[in-house]
């Protein structure tokens, strides 16, 4: 039988779970503005570093109390732990093929004093064939995670009673659908250069720019660089959203404690 005493423990334990995600939302918040500033660029990467990881915690704890969606929650903070793994791990592998089909064979040629070695369309192109794929997974798994955190924010809003956390969920999922949109534009101007690399006539294997439509290039990386600046603004405005969102609940909450409520 539940007492007054467990419920008050419970209300106590929920609301502590609440600030710890407020307190993500903020960091992400702040820590997405300063990534624009110059100079202090790098403080705003680690402070959204942070944000991701005090999210996870926050959710991990929201998967572990009583509320009524705490398995979604949980599940939430699974996918968000999954996207930090992929993320090192792509740029672990794109950086091993970069070093063992690039980087390296310079460094020996110069070393012995030589000609540095020509990059054969093969191995060219198989390196941005790892870095699409690379890309490619690390694109699903990252709009998957951040639509269970907007599915998260939904749920949240509808348990909480604050609509402002469902604006917040509304306004992620317009920003994953334009980051979605930046990334397929952005592969389809890497294929627009990429399609028009030849064999050098010389027959030496190297390679040879040639034809490339430069204009057309230039064209869709500009709507590629507007698209990424609107995920960018709303993704900034989804985390205001969902910080303030949840700072209402306990402004209302505080008052409803007040009122004797």
């Amino acid at each position: 039988m539940e007492t007054a005493s467990t419920y008050n423990d419970d209300l106590y334990v929920m609301r502590e779970n609440l600030r710890s995600l407020r307190t993500a939302f903020f960091v992400l918040f702040v820590g997405s503005i300063l990534t624009i500033v110059p100079l202090v660029d790098i403080i705003g990467s680690i402070l959204l570093f942070i944000g991701i990881i005090l999210l996870i915690i926050a959710l991990g704890r929201l998967g572990n109390s009583n509320m009524v969606n705490a398995g979604y929650y949980k599940t939430t903070r699974n996918w968000l732990i999954l996207d930090i793994i992929a993320s090192i791990l792509a740029v672990a592998i794109i950086y091993y093929f970069l070093y063992s089909m690039i980087i390296s064979p310079t460094i020996s040629s110069a070393a012995l004093s030589s000609k540095p070695p020509s990059i054969s369309p093969y191995i060219f192109n198989e390196f941005f064939f790892i870095i699409g794929a690379s890309v490619a997974v690390l694109l699903v798994i990252y709009i998957f995670a951040y639509l269970k955190v907007a599915g998260t924010l939904k749920l949240l809003s509808t348990e909480l009673s604050v609509p402002k956390l469902g604006s917040a969920s509304t306004t992620l999922k317009i920003s994953l659908l334009f980051s979605a949109l930046t990334s397929v534009i952005a592969i389809i101007s890497l294929y627009t250069g990429l399609r028009h690399i030849v064999l050098s006539s010389s027959g030496n294997g190297g390679l040879v720019f040639t034809g490339i439509p430069v204009f057309q290039l230039f064209g869709l990386l500009s709507y590629t660089f507007i698209l990424a600046i609107v995920a960018f603004v709303l993704e900034v405005i989804a985390y205001h959203e969902a910080y303030t969102g949840l700072d209402e609940f306990f402004v209302l909450a505080d008052y409803k404690l007040q009122q004797g409520k």
